[in-house]
């Protein structure tokens, strides 16, 4: 496997005939789709996978302009190990909220008022709800915090632009998606992001990621990312099998939020290495703010004339999620602080299951099968094995003293 990308990386030749022939393959058979009127693998999806499918060529591209990466050894203390691991069971205890809330929010958007509202209208109120808990948040902190834990001074560079830019699109394609398709049917076509976001990490930043420093763990990473995307793949066969049929627009919009969904997270993880304690309550602020005052612009322009025309239960609705989803990039920042980032975006694949769970237990919208119990172990398993050799690359790391 490491010959093969390795060959591919070197010699564009071989890159382009892999690509041309996976190009043509896949056009003619969804060319027989289209012709014979065929709909058998749900060409809904189909298409929006191809896009991700070629979309992984992009990473090759600049990865051949960085062939040689300078590895640093750093080594750490038993104690300064020890307390690595503590932190990251929290992060793990964090981030699970967070995974948690991206579970649910598809969810809440398709079942309840919300889906009703115009999509800029949507957006600008999602921000504002995050506007509001986050200055709820520094208020509390400010109230009951100490004064050691008061940082309001933030660090303004590229990732913290790229997040507030790339945030906005998200919402944009995240509400799109769910006015044609279903919630299961985007966050399936999500579990993609982890496997890209590990490519990215693996071009720029191989020399800081203890796991990826090895030929043999960087194949072990993979095949354990694969997996995730595979245990993921078996909940996206039973939604083929027993959902509904999605809609091709919808899942175009999908795409497009996860494609954009790898820069806002990638920006997440590499921006919480700046963050200081609760210092992420003053980023969420600015965040939202900046993205209040950048929505003010498109709705005045497209949609002010419905801004006032939903009643009370529809703003609530909206505004309840928007401070939902505010406290889920809190969590994100608070556990990428913790633990590995691009492990902890392996723990997105846990968000697919949560929706298949409520859709499953609570709406019966999709029946429980076996396809669903082995997705769910494959998802789970390879979050705990990816963890495990994170943690063994780290002991390796430890200066042993006499």
């Amino acid at each position: 496997i490491a010959q093969y990308f390795s060959a591919l990386r070197n010699n564009f030749i071989l890159l382009f005939f892999v690509m041309f022939f996976n190009i043509c393959i896949t056009g003619l058979y969804v060319l027989g789709f289209i012709t014979r009127g065929l709909d058998i693998y749900n060409l809904d999806f189909y298409f929006p996978l191809l896009v991700i499918i070629f979309s992984m060529a992009f990473p090759i591209f600049f990865f051949k302009q960085k062939k040689q990466i300078n590895i640093e050894e750093k080594t750490i203390t038993e104690a300064e190990f020890k307390e690595k691991q503590k932190q990251k069971v929290i992060g793990y205890f964090i981030r699970f909220g967070a995974v948690s809330i991206w579970g649910l929010q598809p969810i809440i958007t398709k079942y309840s008022p919300i889906i009703e509202m115009n999509v800029t209208i949507r957006v600008f109120f999602i921000f504002l709800g995050g506007l509001i808990i986050s200055f709820l948040s520094i208020l509390f902190l400010k109230l009951f915090g100490s004064k050691n834990n008061w940082n309001p001074k933030i660090i303004i560079n590229k990732y913290l632009i790229l997040s507030i830019i790339s945030l906005i699109v998200i919402s944009f394609f995240f509400n799109s998606s769910l006015n044609y398709t279903t919630g299961t049917s985007f966050i399936l076509l999500n579990n993609f992001a982890p496997i890209l976001a590990l490519l990215i990490a693996m071009i720029f930043w191989r020399n800081q990621i203890p796991y990826l420093k090895t030929k043999k763990n960087i194949v072990l990473i993979f095949f354990l990312f694969l997996l995730g995307g595979i245990g993921s793949s078996f909940l996206f066969y039973n939604d083929i099998l027993y959902g509904k049929e999605g809609s091709l627009l919808g899942n175009i919009y999908a795409i497009g939020y996860m494609l954009t969904d790898v820069i806002f997270t990638i920006s997440l993880i590499q921006y919480s290495k700046y963050l200081k304690d609760y210092q992420s309550y003053f980023v969420n602020f600015w965040t939202y703010l900046s993205g209040v005052i950048i929505l003010l612009i498109p709705l005045f322009f497209f949609s002010k004339t419905l801004l006032f025309s939903y009643d009370i239960s529809h703003v609530l609705w909206i505004l309840g999620l928007g401070m939902l989803v505010g406290i889920g990039i809190i969590l994100n920042y608070e556990a990428f602080r913790r633990m590995d980032g691009f492990i902890a975006f392996l723990m997105f694949n846990i968000s697919i299951l949560i929706t298949f769970t409520v859709e499953a237990f609570i709406f019966k919208t999709i029946p429980t099968t076996w396809i669903l119990f082995i997705g769910s172990s494959l998802i789970i398993a390879a979050s705990i094995f990816a963890e495990k050799i994170n943690t063994k690359c780290e002991r390796e790391q430890i200066e042993e003293t006499q």
